[in-house]
């Protein structure tokens, strides 16, 4: 067992599966075992919610902690835990078994549905886009005795511009 600390609080590991967010508040959605979620500046074990992996999903602040609803569990894994949704682009042995969230899934696809999506599909999980390669290094210089400087003046000069 081990602990992981964030700004706002605590989250107690014993051999489980499962992913996190901090912004301002830390939240934390379970996916295989159970995650103790504390509030960072409490020491009262009430203040404190066990997370467990039926894609239970909480949230922390510095004194407070809770569990949200499925719809706001949707809400919050779309928003801040995409590879919750979509794992392919995960290496296999970092991928989580999410066969226990597809009631939380299944909200986001009846909100979609309910939103219009003809297809029914999962709304955008908001992946990182593949990295985009590093741009062509520059060419030699169209003039090598001054380089930098293009031997063709451009239009308008007229063999007129001087440096």
């Amino acid at each position: 067992a081990y602990d992981i600390s964030t700004p706002s609080a605590t989250i107690g590991i014993r051999g489980t599966g499962f992913d996190y967010w901090v912004k301002g508040i830390t939240g934390v959605a379970v996916v295989k075992g159970i995650v103790k979620l504390c509030p960072l500046k409490s020491n009262r074990t009430e203040d404190c919610q066990e997370l467990r992996d039926t894609c239970e999903v909480g949230r922390a602040d510095n004194t407070s902690s809770g569990r949200f609803t499925v719809q706001n569990a949707a809400r919050n894994i779309r928003n801040n835990l995409p590879y919750l949704i979509n794992q392919s682009a995960l290496r296999e042995a970092f991928r989580l078994p999410t066969g226990k969230c597809d009631r939380v899934f299944a909200s986001l696809k009846e909100k979609a549905d309910h939103d219009g999506n003809q297809n029914g599909e999962l709304p955008d999980a908001g992946l990182p886009d593949k990295p985009t390669p590093p741009p062509e290094p520059p060419g030699p210089p169209d003039n090598p005795d001054r380089p930098g400087r293009p031997t063709d003046p451009g239009p308008g000069c007229d063999g007129q511009c001087v440096d």
